[in-house]
């Protein structure tokens, strides 16, 4: 690996990709700053180390951080040296080339196996290895004793650890105690890594980790370890079903009663108690389930759940209402079965279940309630007594009732949850019906002292103008990112051109308005959450909006809001066609009046064109017929990011048609990887989201991995064909 001062020549820097297998493991940005302000003053020193790839360019075998401090400075090109090595000798080139520089001990061990794995079979020694790389004999065996037990996933632990730790380096005196897991066994390097990961996540010094050793080899699996690290047996836990702290945890609370299950090195083995009907069902139950999770027919022999059980198994039911009339105490046959670990029904549970709750509430009633009122009573006298329980009883009914009737006719309560009215008649229901009138009669009134003159000319509506990007000092970020939170993920925002019916006579506009409180036409959206309006209230000032969430529990916890809005302060209105791309697209319409000072948007959602026309022609009535009546700005919903949302992956969830990034050609599922440069590495969302933000005019360079690509490489570094993400990437440009 030496090479003559013939080789010596200057490589543009653009030619030039960082060593993936950096011995360090990061790059240290302080050096970088350092090195930087030397090089600035007195050039480079020493010429960097380099290795010619297939494909034209050069990979860093030593000198990552002056190649990064000469970019720093501006240089073009480097003096570097072109090794001939392959890329086996790569890493053991970079470890001698820094030798000197601390690179911690899992650098030292990993240039161990590169040098023992050149060496010459059988002839190759430890002594030989050591003095190459200039490190003790001992360390040269407990690296060879410990880098065969970990597997790919445990080394990219520790790589990760060093790149970003914070504060905790894994010593290597913890990484050596894992060799006591060492049986043998084909899954001690699945334990290991575990054990690895476990002692990284809780920053574990020596003396823990000693003790999780001795708590894996007990048959426990490493992420049960307890946290406090007492792992002493206590008091109650031969009764304990299960381990709480196993990942697989809140599987095994469906276990049945009499069941107990626990994790040995070679996998789970499961106990249970069965009287002599359940067993020959269960078994043949448990043999059909694992027969059709290996793909298999099972033999409907096993066990065919349409056949009825045999009469010796129907004869174990417990027919709770027949001994309950004939004044059986059906409670104590109930937990008599549950003491001989028999499987209770699903009413045999709501019994139970009830029971205990009666018993709450009895203790309740009993230790707290009752005591309170004695008080109460004793203070107040009885007449301010039962006063206050009459009122306690009809807020309990009040809030329980509606819940009642829901359990009682749930199809009632659908119907009326979405305002489907059956009946042939056109009364309104009797919640919106003083409203009705409220709005018609204020609605006539700001006809009659606003309504233009018949012999003057009528104002045209304002024009629709399509979408175009955000500017944060003309509307909220906020109320924007309500907006776009509303409509479905993997989607895209289109103009909806909509010309506003100038010719609105007040009774149609104040019927329109009402048609708000229909849900099947129309859907309130705060973000993602949808809402329900209850009633619209409007004069010629203010529109005020009463709804609720469509939470199953609203009704019973009363979670009701109000939206007021001045049309004074109304300043747009943002009109949006919205395709959802999916197995079954869809498309919805988005309407959002945008009010000053408002907290929330006015985010309406409808399934058809007309709807949405309608509703555009009834704001816009009521904007220009209120007290200081004005035109208000139609246009499509604004951009962010130049046209397109991201996820934490920095693909593009949400698009808009005609923006900048859709005419780049962008589709739905890219990932963008970075701006301007090619870097080896993504950018994060947020530098995304920044940088595309604040672009100015001109064109703009951006590289983009398809869906497949991306998909692709990410399957290979779970399958460890690659050990990092490296997608295929596409050079587009960006026109602002």
């Amino acid at each position: 690996m030496t090479a003559d001062i013939s080789q010596i020549i200057e490589i543009p820097l653009g030619q030039i990709l960082l060593n993936d297998k950096n011995p360090r493991g990061f790059i240290n940005q302080a050096a970088v700053n350092t090195l930087s302000a030397s090089m600035a003053v007195e050039g480079q020193k020493d010429e960097v180390k380099l290795r010619l790839l297939e494909t034209g360019q050069y990979m860093v075998v030593g000198g990552d951080h002056r190649v990064l401090a000469a970019r720093k400075l501006g240089w073009t090109t480097i003096r570097a040296i072109v090794l001939d090595i392959n890329p086996k000798q790569v890493f053991l080139a970079a470890y001698l080339d820094n030798q000197g520089q601390p690179m911690g001990w899992y650098a030292d061990y990993m240039a161990i196996e590169a040098a023992w794995a050149e060496g010459i079979p059988g002839q190759v020694t430890q002594k030989a290895v050591a003095d190459r790389l200039m490190l003790d004999d001992s360390r040269v065996g407990k690296a060879l004793k410990l880098l065969p037990l970990l597997s790919f996933k445990a080394r990219q632990a520790i790589l990760v650890n060093y790149q970003k730790a914070v504060g905790y380096l894994i010593p290597e005196s913890c990484a050596l105690c894992l060799r006591d897991l060492d049986t043998g066994s084909p899954v001690d390097q699945g334990v290991i890594e575990a054990a690895i990961q476990v002692v990284i996540d809780r920053q574990m010094t020596k003396a823990q980790v000693q003790k999780l050793v001795a708590w894996i080899k007990k048959g426990n699996s490493p992420e049960s370890f307890p946290a406090s690290g007492k792992t002493e047996v206590q008091k109650g836990s031969k009764n304990q079903r299960f381990d709480p702290n196993d990942p697989l945890a809140d599987i095994w609370k469906e276990l049945p009663k009499g069941a107990k299950i626990h994790k040995t090195p070679k996998g789970y083995q499961l106990s249970w108690k069965l009287s002599e009907v359940e067993a020959p069902l269960a078994v043949k139950g448990a043999l059909a389930g694992l027969a059709g999770t290996k793909g298999e027919n099972p033999n409907p022999t096993v066990a065919d759940t349409s056949q009825p059980l045999s009469p010796v198994a129907s004869s174990t039911k417990v027919y709770m209402f027949r001994d309950w009339v004939a004044g059986v105490k059906i409670i104590p046959q109930l937990k008599h079965k549950v003491e001989k670990g028999e499987t209770l029904t699903f009413a045999e549970v709501m019994v139970l279940g009830s029971y205990r709750i009666g018993q709450g509430i009895h203790w309740v009633s009993k230790e707290w309630i009752k005591p309170s009122l004695e008080k109460l009573e004793k203070t107040f006298g009885k007449t301010l007594y039962y006063i206050f329980i009459a009122l306690l009883l009809c807020c309990v009914a009040w809030k329980v009732w509606p819940v009642f009737q829901g359990v009682l006719h749930p199809i009632r309560w659908i119907e009326s949850k979405f305002h489907h009215d059956q009946t042939e008649s056109n009364t309104p229901v009797s919640t919106p019906k003083p409203v009705v009138s409220n709005i018609v009669s204020l609605a006539n009134s700001a006809a009659v002292h606003l309504k233009p003159k018949p012999t003057s000319v009528p104002t045209p509506l304002m024009a629709y103008q399509p979408a175009i990007s955000f500017q944060p000092t003309v509307e909220d970020p906020k109320v924007l990112d309500l907006e776009i939170a509303a409509f479905s993920d993997n989607s895209v925002s289109k103009d909806f051109p909509v010309a506003p019916d100038e010719g609105m006579p007040v009774d149609l506009a104040t019927s329109r308005m009402q048609d708000l409180t229909d849900a099947d036409k129309y859907t309130m959206m705060i973000g993602g959450g949808k809402q329900i309006i209850l009633s619209v209230i409007t004069n010629n000032s203010t529109l005020t909006i009463h709804y609720k969430s469509t939470d199953p529990f609203g009704k019973l916890f009363g979670d009701n809001g109000q939206m007021n809005i001045f049309w004074e302060d109304v300043k747009a209105i943002h009109v949006s066609e919205i395709d959802v791309q999916s197995k079954n697209p869809t498309v919805t319409y988005q309407f959002s009046l945008i009010a000053d000072g408002a907290k929330y948007p006015f985010t309406i959602q409808c399934a058809t064109a007309e709807n949405l026309e309608h509703l555009v022609s009834t704001m816009e009535y009521f904007i220009r017929n209120s007290r200081l009546g004005h035109d208000t700005a139609l246009t499509g919903m604004p951009y962010p990011s130049q046209g397109l949302v991201l996820t934490n992956d920095c693909l593009v969830n949400k698009l808009w048609a005609d923006s900048p990034m859709d005419k780049a050609g962008v589709k739905l599922g890219d990932m963008i990887w970075s701006l301007e440069k090619n870097t080896q590495i993504p950018q994060e969302r947020k530098d995304l989201e920044t940088q595309l933000a604040a672009m100015g005019p001109g064109q703009h360079s951006f590289y983009v991995a398809n869906n497949a690509d991306f998909t692709q490489a990410q399957g290979d570094v779970a399958f460890h064909r690659a050990s990092s993400l490296n997608p295929k990437r596409k050079k587009m440009y960006l026109q602002l």
